[in-house]
């Protein structure tokens, strides 16, 4: 069940990063938006329920799958105590980068998305 939610969460993670490269700055946007929501401290439990999962997952590449696990769980309590430190921080990139800058930002995001998603995937299908 666990190996599914790994399969199911690498899938994710691949399409949305492809939609990052395809849409960047509507990417950069759309994630400005978000995070300007009152609930987004709310992503932080999101985080942290979700990356209890990855900890206890025992299949291929589990070591790798643990360490991304346990950054994606120590990244919620960040979250929830300091959205507005995220807040400000995006607000500031959004003022002082030029369209360039933000495509280079969301594309290092994306790759880094993708690759986690297609070592989820690869641990599936191994």
């Amino acid at each position: 069940m666990i190996a599914l939610y790994v399969f199911i969460i690498g899938i994710c993670l691949i399409i949305v990063s492809l939609l990052e490269v395809l849409f960047p700055l509507r990417a950069f946007h759309m994630w400005t938006r978000y995070i300007s929501s009152k609930l987004f401290f709310a992503h932080g439990i999101l985080l942290i329920t979700g990356g209890f999962p990855l900890v206890i997952y025992k299949g291929g590449l589990s070591i790798i799958i643990f360490i991304v696990g346990v950054i994606v769980i120590l990244t919620g309590p960040f979250i929830i105590i300091y959205p507005e430190k995220i807040r400000q921080m995006f607000i500031s990139m959004g003022q002082e980068l030029d369209q360039k800058g933000i495509r280079k930002l969301v594309y290092f995001d994306a790759s880094v998305r993708f690759i986690v998603g297609m070592m989820f995937t690869i641990s599936y299908l191994i």
